[in-house]
């Protein structure tokens, strides 16, 4: 059976009367990434927290596991996956929408295509990254890792899980990764970290090459206020000074730098994430 995304359920009941908070984690987390920080909505909310289809499948071991589908899942595909969910748990209602990497760059995707599902939009370290305001050597950094783990994904697919795990683990994360900082404080054990995961990357790269880029909109374009939250400590950033100064420029969004993490915010400085987005949600 194909794999798909669900919302785990928690807080207040549903009702026709109380909102709806969707969390979606991204690479390679499952729910568990966002412990310390769905809790807080739960006197408010009906939280609904769900990661990438598979990536909650449990495989603690190298050469471990495999996807629930050959080749895994377009990305907009899991797109559409998202709205279903949405729309399960929030029928004919809109969601706060909260998301960590690849969850940040479904929002994106998702403000896009569903527009009308969101009230307001909370991104986690990654926004959108466009020539304009970047510079060569932060787009080459993220390009060198995604491309790895694209080939990482490859051979596992066409070989063995272990292969592409090898492949993973030999990137020099901490001489040339995007996220030095963050080697050993995943949420994720290494261990349950596989290659088969990779599938977003590969649908990235072989759909940008192809010419065939997944359609963005920037949320509040769409009507939607967007908090973006990144972290400072990182050797590249995930988004661009232009798409800060597009925040800046709409009354109703904010973006937030923490001095004191990397890439994952929820897990480094829950706290702070827990205020920002109440006081987000408070405007």
């Amino acid at each position: 059976m194909a794999g798909k995304v669900e919302g785990k359920l928690s807080g207040k009941a549903p009702s026709p009367t109380t909102p709806v908070a969707f969390f979606l984690a991204g690479w390679p987390d499952d729910h568990s990434c966002w412990e310390q920080v769905a809790p807080s909505l739960h006197k408010t909310h009906t939280v609904a927290v769900a990661c990438f289809p598979d990536y909650d499948i449990k495989a603690p071991a190298y050469g471990a596991g495999k996807l629930r589908r050959w080749f895994g899942y377009d990305l907009t595909e899991v797109c559409d996956m998202v709205a279903e969910a949405i729309k399960e748990v929030a029928p004919g209602k809109q969601v706060l929408y909260i998301g960590h990497d690849w969850g940040a760059y479904m929002a994106y995707l998702l403000a896009a295509k569903y527009p009308e599902l969101f009230s307001k939009m909370v991104t986690l370290d990654v926004g959108i990254v466009t020539p304009e305001g970047s510079t060569i050597g932060n787009i080459l950094i993220i390009m060198l890792y995604q491309l790895w783990n694209t080939m990482a994904f490859v051979l596992s697919q066409l070989i063995h899980t272990l292969a592409g795990d090898i492949c993973l683990a030999t990137y020099p994360w901490k001489t040339i990764g995007p996220c030095p900082f963050d080697i050993g404080k995943m949420p994720r054990r290494t261990k349950e970290v596989h290659s088969w995961m990779c599938y977003p990357y590969f649908y990235l790269w072989t759909r940008m090459l192809t010419l065939r880029a997944p359609k963005m909109s920037f949320p509040p374009k769409k009507g939607i206020p967007l908090l973006f939250c990144y972290g400072a400590k990182k050797r590249a950033m995930f988004h661009t000074r232009t798409f800060l100064d597009k925040i800046d420029a709409d009354g109703a969004s904010k973006h937030v730098c923490f001095e004191d993490c990397g890439h994952w915010l929820q897990t480094q400085n829950p706290q702070k994430v827990i205020d920002e987005i109440q006081g987000f949600l408070a405007k």
